[in-house]
């Protein structure tokens, strides 16, 4: 078979769909070396800065898009969209990135991994939602065959969508993924010291902030107090919790690490003393796996795949009670022979989950959408039904289904009711929205002293001077969010000229590229220039005669901010302009100017 594989998710820092696609690519060409295949760099809307970042390839691997610009690769997949032909004319094309264009001559297959941005809309951003579910429409009207990484997975996708892939008679696949990393060698011990372990991206649908809570509540009760360790990117609604984290006031200590490279997370998952996972909702639970692999034991919650996952290795604690995850921790930190026990127990459940038994099922699941010459067969066209989105309501999870292929499918153009199904995801999205958060009072707008040096990051003092539009902290900067961002400060006496020093590094998609930016002082304009990679320390001189003179607020205007995903540079939906590392303000005649 010529086998198309979409891995434009695995050109930059990769989240979990990324990971799906680079593991696939990769064991396809070692576990099947008899196959031909396509690589896609770019896929539809998933157009990237640049391709540098993707899997080995050799000359077994065509790659169209490999080395193609962002421009060139937009221009190529119009023409796409507009004929059907994919490059390098494969049999079956499988995507992996929530995108599925109508292909002409070969049979295209979905990755579906999850559906939480429908069934529980409140732990994700409007972007986000809308992303994921113009790719699943997308997959509704035009995937012949769709493969999920857990039976909940599907079972949730069918629920949602009121039983759709069973009265469509659509193919489906259910398999579960395997570990990215080797298993330790045979006889090595694993170690008692290490500390607790969190995996996974800052935002809602995690639970940290519940994590938080149960940490506090074992680090009073236990007599070695383990550091939490966090690992992960930033995510969304994450500002937060990223404020507790980094002023942390109670026992113990709690360090985001941020995003790691995978050899690192190798290294985080073997020193990891046991991994707290209290996740709401999963589609798999990667990090579930891959901790229990490494000798780790589990804790998290029963709920969504988790049980597929961990069976009986994992402790399944109650992710609503901090007290009772609390427990949890403390009852393995405190009995030994149970942490052994647990810790084989992780490594016999992880040895069930490999490539190999995936790569087998794939490959037969793609032979059964097309013939052995290549040529799809399918019976005449038919009239799918309309889809009907689901009342959310509790599903138990029926065992592992491998295939469900009783009747092949009915032709790309079936009928598909979208517009019933977007009625009532919108009604069911707004019935389900959380409610915004109650007004607060502005805050105090603090002193502050002449040649005191801000610093942004994580363990800066910037923090209660920064008005609107700014993100959460990262470890050595903090980047603004939005257009504007606005820094606060009071003064004990009238301003003299000043001098206004700051280094900061833009956001950008290529590296020759630089931010505009504006300063205005209480809403008079003082100043204009440009922020680069090769400039990113900025010095301005001005008069401070505008508005109260005691009191400042300076605003950065940056009208060239984007988001990461605007620009199919990964999953970030925030407006980036500026990453500030440090900022200072001195009296311009201190410094030599009149």
């Amino acid at each position: 078979m010529r086998i198309g594989f979409d891995i434009a998710q695995t050109c930059g820092p990769k989240a979990g769909c990324g990971w799906v696609a680079d593991c696939l690519a990769r064991e396809f060409l070692r576990v099947s070396p008899q196959h031909q295949y396509i690589w896609y760099h770019h896929f539809d809307s998933w157009i990237n800065p640049n391709t540098d970042g993707g899997p080995v390839f050799d000359a077994r691997v065509a790659t169209p898009f490999h080395g193609v610009s962002a421009d060139d690769a937009r221009a190529q997949w119009q023409t796409i969209r507009r004929t059907g032909q994919m490059p390098g004319r494969p049999d079956v094309v499988h995507a992996h990135s929530f995108n599925a264009p109508k292909i002409k001559g070969a049979r295209l297959v979905f990755t579906a991994y999850d559906v939480s941005f429908w069934a529980h809309p409140e732990f994700t951003t409007d972007l986000n939602r809308l992303t994921c579910q113009r790719g699943v429409l997308d997959a509704l009207a035009h995937a012949d065959g769709f493969y999920f990484i857990s039976e909940h997975a599907r079972s949730e996708f069918d629920r949602m969508t009121g039983g759709w892939l069973q009265e469509s008679r659509r193919p489906t696949l259910v398999h579960y993924l395997a570990p990215r990393h080797a298993a330790p060698s045979e006889g090595w011990r694993k170690g008692l010291d290490g500390p607790w372990l969190s995996v996974g991206s800052l935002e809602p649908r995690k639970n940290l902030d519940f994590l938080l809570d149960a940490y506090r509540i074992y680090a009073e009760k236990s007599r070695i107090v383990r550091p939490l360790r966090m690992v992960g990117g930033s995510g969304w609604m994450r500002e937060s919790l990223l404020g507790r984290i980094s002023r942390w006031p109670h026992r113990g200590s709690v360090f985001y690490a941020g995003y790691v490279p995978d050899s690192d997370l190798l290294d985080e998952y073997r020193a990891a003393f046991g991994l707290t996972f209290p996740s709401h909702y999963e589609g798999f639970g990667l990090p579930v796996l891959e901790a229990m692999q490494q000798h780790t034991p589990v804790i998290c919650g029963r709920v969504a795949s988790l049980p597929e996952v961990g069976g009986d290795a994992a402790i399944y604690a109650d992710i609503v009670d901090p007290e009772k995850f609390a427990a949890a921790m403390l009852a393995l930190e405190e009995d030994e022979a149970t942490y052994r026990r647990r810790s084989a127990a992780s490594v016999a459940q992880s040895s069930k989950f490999t490539w190999e038994g995936l790569v087998g099922a794939l490959e037969a699941f793609y032979a059964r959408l097309v013939s052995p010459e290549g040529s799809p067969q399918f019976p005449p066209p038919e009239s799918g039904p309309p889809v009907k989105l689901a009342p959310t309501l509790p599903l138990p999870v029926p065992p592992l289904t491998t295939f469900s292929t009783s009747a092949m499918l009915p032709a790309k153009d079936s009928v598909l009711d979208i517009d019933r199904l977007m009625e009532r995801i919108r009604s069911d999205v707004a019935l389900r929205r959380t409610p915004p958060p109650p007004k607060v009072s502005p805050k105090p707008v603090p002193r502050y002293t002449l040649g005191t040096l801000l610093r942004f990051g994580l363990d800066g003092n910037a923090a209660p001077f920064l008005g609107s539009g700014w993100s959460h902290p990262e470890p050595e900067f903090r980047w603004t969010d939005g257009s504007m961002a606005e820094i606060l400060l009071t003064f004990d006496r009238p301003m003299p000229d000043l001098v206004l020093s700051f280094s900061a590094i833009p956001m950008r998609v290529n590296e020759t590229e630089s931010q505009p930016v504006s300063l205005a002082w209480n809403g008079s304009l003082v100043g204009e220039w440009t922020v680069s990679d090769s400039k990113t320390q900025h010095t301005l001189i001005f008069a401070t005669s505008s508005g109260d003179p005691s009191v400042a607020r300076l605003t950065f205007r940056l009208p060239q901010a984007f988001s990461p995903l605007s620009q199919n540079m990964g999953t970030d939906t925030r407006k980036l302009g500026l990453a500030f590392r440090e900022m200072v303000l001195r009296p311009a005649h201190e410094l030599g100017f009149e």
